[in-house]
Parts: structure tokens; C-alpha cells; sequence
């Protein structure tokens, strides 16, 4: 949701698609997807550090998490917020390059079905 609205919101408000009959270019629509991911892999930082918490296995001493909102609430109580966001400008400039990735794989895709 977040990817499609900030993707949307691009390609319309920055880019300026439609107006005047403007139809994009194949680099301006690689650029907005590349944009739009970047918020979208930051603000799904705290789902991934929870999910990823809950999936490893605490070593002695470790915090045991029983689910996704005791997770929540141990990480904020132990570490606080910041916690939560750990890795998130890593995972937003992958989702950059992600977005990017699978936005031209799209646009390759009816060129190779007309073949």
C-alpha cells in the first residue's frame, strides 16, 4: 500500500504523467519506482526486526518474545524506539534498488510476450 501510493503520487505530482498528454519515459518510470521504495522498505522496518526477532532463537540471557505484540512492547521497554528501525536506511536503499529491479522486469514483460 504504501509502494503503490508513494509510486502513484510520483509518477502524477513530480513527474507530471497526463498532464498535457505526458506519457512518461521508460528512465522517469524506473526513477519513481525506485523512489517509491525507499519509504516503503523504511516504514515496514519495525514488521522485519519484530518477524526476524521471533524467528531466531534467544541465546541464554536473551529476551524470549511469545508473539508479535509481546515483541513489540519488550523491544520498546528494552531498547526503545530506535530498536525498531534498526537497519532501516539499509533496507530502504535495497528497496531502491528492488523496486527498480522489478519495475523493469514489468515493463520488459510484453515486449517478451509479443515475441
Amino acid at each position: 500500500m504504501i509502494y503503490f501510493t508513494s509510486y502513484a503520487h510520483l509518477k502524477k505530482d513530480v513527474f507530471h504523467e497526463g498532464r498535457r498528454g505526458k506519457v512518461l519515459s521508460f528512465g522517469e518510470l524506473l526513477m519513481a519506482a525506485g523512489i517509491a521504495g525507499m519509504p516503503a522498505a523504511y516504514l515496514t522496518t519495525p514488521a522485519d526486526v519484530v518477524k526476524t526477532r521471533l524467528q531466531t532463537q534467544a541465546r541464554a540471557g536473551q529476551t524470549v518474545y511469545k508473539g508479535v505484540s509481546d515483541g513489540i512492547r519488550k523491544i520498546l521497554q528494552e531498547e526503545g524506539v530506535k530498536a525498531l528501525y534498526k537497519g532501516g536506511l539499509a533496507r530502504s536503499r535495497f528497496g531502491m534498488v528492488d523496486s527498480t529491479a522489478a519495475a523493469k522486469g514489468v515493463s520488459a514483460l510484453p515486449k517478451s510476450l509479443r515475441s
